[in-house]
């Protein structure tokens, strides 16, 4: 426990010399920040109320981000928008992850016909472009919801897991720790779960933290082409999609919407990268 609170402290001060990480950080906080503000300031009975007059008006102080074509506050709809952008991020990632562990380390370890089978069910998948399978799958799963976008989400995205893992565990699995657990007799879910795991995982987190901005930038992708959360639901791609029609004479309609797009998803590969760094053995030396 000792030496695992040491490597901690290590990669810590690794990230904090890493200023594009610390920037990463501090959207990723305040993204989680926001989404629970939310709750509280954006409930979804107010950023579905309509205010016909004050339909299309600019930035102000009683409007920060401008009202849409419907008079509702755009500023409160981004922030309802950033609870869900946050839940999908999250979701995704751990249905892609477990998929992808699951997979990836039986086919790396055991070898073999099952190997086969995954890797070419792994390699089928990856020949379609993510998105592309994301909506035929979502199209599968029937009716739009923001459920099925997640499902489809998670389903499309752990092939790379799946291939992640499979390679790392196809290099583990030749230590001489690994060895010395089967001569030991430990069995396949021993050595698989509590030798082969623990040496997975920093690999898995610097993975995982950058696949939360592809999952954040796919979830609002289909919103966009209406297959995600439908309406008067607030994300931040129908946002964008309701915007688009005003964008000559109205612009904040969808750049607000659209900046939060785009600040989330550069802090989290900010994040990702600087992650990636802190936990590299040869970095650290």
């Amino acid at each position: 426990m000792k030496e695992f609170f040491l490597s901690l402290k290590v990669v810590w001060r690794k990230l904090k010399r890493d200023r594009s990480a610390m920037v990463g950080l501090c959207v990723a906080i305040g993204l989680v920040c926001t989404a629970l503000i939310s709750v509280y300031v954006a409930p979804f009975d107010r950023v579905i109320q309509q205010d016909l007059p004050k339909a299309l008006q600019p930035p102000s102080a009683e409007h920060w981000f401008g009202t849409d074509y419907l008079g509702r506050d755009v500023f409160l709809r981004i922030l309802y928008g950033s609870r869900i952008s946050l839940v999908v991020g999250i979701v995704v990632v751990g249905i892609g992850m477990s998929i992808g562990l699951l997979l990836g380390t039986s086919a790396g370890y055991f070898g073999g016909w099952w190997d086969a089978v995954v890797m070419r069910l792994t390699d089928i998948m990856l020949a379609f472009p993510f998105l592309l399978l994301a909506i035929a799958l979502t199209a599968v799963l029937g009716k739009p919801s923001l459920t099925n976008t997640i499902l489809a989400l998670g389903v499309a995205s752990f092939p790379s897991y799946t291939r992640l893992v499979r390679g790392n565990v196809l290099s583990l699995r030749e230590e001489s720790y690994v060895d010395a657990a089967r001569v030991c007799g430990a069995s396949h879910n021993r050595i698989m779960w509590r030798h082969l795991m623990p040496n997975l995982m920093g690999t898995l987190i610097v993975y995982g933290t950058l696949r939360i901005s592809t999952a954040i930038l796919a979830e609002a992708g289909l919103s966009y082409l209406g297959l995600g959360a439908q309406l008067p639901t607030p994300t931040w791609g129908n946002m964008l999609s309701d915007g688009r029609d005003f964008i000559i004479f109205f612009e904040w309609l969808p750049l607000f919407p659209g900046l939060a797009i785009l600040l989330t998803v550069a802090g989290f590969n900010l994040l990702g990268d600087g992650l990636r760094d802190a936990l590299d053995p040869k970095t650290r030396r």
